[in-house]
């Protein structure tokens, strides 16, 4: 099995990662308890400090000018920075950041962050794997829901978020998901019921048949 002296790259990474959560425990940076549905980061604002959080999910939510609203679905929050990108490109925050539930967050200073950048620089090696992910993984989402039905998309989500055991999001923010209003998504629910695939159980959407929801995918 290879090991991180075998790929220095790798182990570069992993020696910057460690030395960022050395120094976020034992610098003495603000902390505190953030509630459930209160923005760490609001859309339009100008972001001086990072934010890291040990563990937490999050909605990222963006309100274009003509009221529409769309959503990019539930981000893990486990052991990672909030704020990196806006810091970098010195541009507005692009999202509202919202908690699922309550989550404890510590602040890192812009300064703090660049001085430890400095003396560290293995940490960017680590910073530049995780928002080349985060790239990849929002590229391959924008890409499936440009070229596949939305009835397509939503069944699709349904099964991987139920395979990762994902919790269930209110219905203005599964449809902001998608980029489509609540009636067209419940619309798209009713066609995936009529078809046998899904069916409502205690409020909760719930696959019916396995096979046949993959098959439906095409998978």
């Amino acid at each position: 099995m290879p090991t991180p002296e075998s790929h220095p790259l790798t182990g570069a990474i992993a020696r910057g990662h460690q030395q960022l959560m050395d120094a976020i425990h034992v610098l003495p940076l603000k902390q505190w308890l953030l509630p459930e549905g209160e923005p760490l980061l609001r859309q339009g604002e100008r972001v001086d400090a990072l934010y890291w959080v040990e563990q937490g999910e999050f909605t990222l939510h963006y309100a274009a000018a003509n009221g529409k609203e769309f959503g990019l679905g539930i981000w893990q929050g486990d052991q990672r920075l909030f704020g990196e990108v806006e810091l970098l490109t010195g541009q507005p925050c692009q999202f509202d950041v919202v908690p699922l539930a309550p989550v404890s967050v510590r602040q890192l200073p812009r300064d703090t962050f660049e001085s430890l950048l400095t003396e560290h620089p293995e940490i960017a090696l680590w910073l530049s794997q995780q928002l080349a992910g985060y790239y990849q993984g929002q590229m391959q989402r924008a890409m499936t829901l440009s070229l596949y039905p939305l009835a397509h998309n939503i069944a699709l989500d349904l099964m991987q978020r139920r395979a990762n055991g994902e919790p269930d999001l209110k219905l203005y923010q599964e449809a902001a998901r998608f980029g489509c209003s609540e009636r067209v998504y419940r619309r798209v629910v009713a066609q995936l019921t009529e078809l046998g695939l899904v069916e409502k159980r205690e409020g909760r959407l719930e696959i019916i048949d396995q096979e046949k929801l993959t098959a439906f995918l095409d998978l």
